[in-house]
């Protein structure tokens, strides 16, 4: 490639990266995700501008070093990025220290190599022939080895069910549409790298498709409708601070604090649309839905139906939704419908979630329900006393 057009990619690439670092440390005052997210930039921004600079024969040994150093606990940032930006309460201390144990070991070897400044001379002039010393090459395949391990780690665990049932689905299939492509990047640009292909593809790869992917990124995370920014430490809590006392009655909401007439109004605004409009007929119904129609944080809607009645979302929701099929099933319409239907109608996505809600609310199946007029007799004044 032309001497001018790397250049000219290089310079983009890194004045774009550049912006939007500092856009991401202004916007980390209110996400702390975003402390992390301009890391990832920010050390991408570095690599971008030493690499160019031994490319065209500036080198400058300190900036090559910092680079480095820097860029060793890549992976570390990655991972801090997604642990804030998945979890439903702010993280105090989203990494440990050893997660940097490549950028110490790095920083050793720098202070070693400040006793022998020829050494550092002779691996930047082998960098520039496209050739690296043992311990360069060890530091460089620490970098490939740690971003991609933890971008598969961080993939496989959006896929796990132990880890993903504390986590809303929402959340993990957004994070998934970001780890995908970024785990493609990755490989695209340290496997090359690895098999030590020509200086000018590993040099412009970054500035192309790594700018692109990581402007994609930054205008994804800057979609207020996006699930993985509506966590509780995005959102003010009200009458209170992330700060504020513990709630002992719900410790699991300490960091939110609401009066009694706020719960009470909140609850009352949920029954009504509930009642009104009947959403839990979609399919697919979600918390976030609910926080868009009443334009309440969904962590505040999910504290009141927990604390109101001692339900998830899914199982507030699904009472309703069984009730609804109740009420068909003890309907002359019922002889015209399927099982399958009355689901469907019910709001349900398959017929198994259907039979489990039905039976954990009634203690039937729905064609036991159907069959027996008891329970179409008694159903009425159960509905009336279930959510008050």
């Amino acid at each position: 490639m032309n001497q001018t057009a790397v250049i000219i990619l290089s310079v983009t690439a890194a004045i774009n990266l550049t912006a939007i670092t500092v856009l991401c440390w202004i916007k980390a005052v209110n996400h702390r995700a975003y402390f992390w997210l301009g890391a990832l930039f920010g050390a991408s921004t570095l690599a971008i501008i030493s690499n160019l600079l031994i490319y065209l024969g500036y080198e400058i040994p300190w900036l090559f070093q910092f680079s480095t150093l820097v860029n060793l606990s890549w992976g570390a940032y990655l991972i801090g990025f997604f642990r804030h930006l998945t979890r439903a309460q702010p993280v105090r201390r989203a990494l440990r220290i050893w997660f940097f144990t490549p950028s110490i070991l790095y920083l050793t070897y720098l202070l070693a190599g400040m006793l022998h400044p020829v050494w550092l001379e002779n691996t930047i002039k082998l960098l520039k022939a496209g050739q690296m010393t043992e311990a360069t090459t060890l530091f460089n395949y620490s970098i490939c080895l740690y971003a991609i391990g933890s971008n598969v780690v961080l993939l496989i665990n959006t896929y796990r069910k132990a880890w993903s049932n504390n986590i809303d689905q929402s959340c993990c299939q957004e994070a998934r549409q970001l780890l995908w492509p970024m785990l493609i990047l990755l490989l695209g640009a340290f496997v090359p790298f690895m098999a030590r292909m020509d200086i000018t593809y590993i040099i412009t790869y970054m500035p192309v498709f790594g700018q692109l992917y990581f402007l994609y990124l930054f205008f994804r995370l800057s979609n207020p409708r996006l699930a993985l920014l509506r966590t509780t430490h995005l959102h003010a809590t009200e009458n209170g601070s992330p700060n504020s006392p513990s709630n002992q009655k719900q410790p699991k909401y300490a960091n939110l604090r609401l009066t009694e007439e706020r719960m009470t109004a909140i609850a009352e605004a949920i029954e009504t649309i509930m009642r009104s409009e009947k959403p839990y007929l979609q399919l697919n119904y979600t918390l976030h839905d609910l926080s868009e129609q009443l334009h309440i944080p969904t962590n505040v809607l999910s504290m009141v139906i927990n604390s109101r009645w001692n339900l998830r979302f899914t199982d507030y929701i699904n009472k309703y939704r069984v009730i609804h099929a109740e009420e068909t099933l003890c309907s002359q319409d019922k002889q015209r419908k399927t099982i399958e239907a009355i689901a469907l109608d019910s709001g349900f996505s398959n017929r198994t979630s259907f039979y489990q809600a039905f039976k954990k609310e009634t203690g039937l199946s729905p064609n036991e329900f159907a069959k027996k007029p008891a329970p179409c007799k008694q159903k009425a004044g159960r509905h009336k006393l279930l959510f008050f």
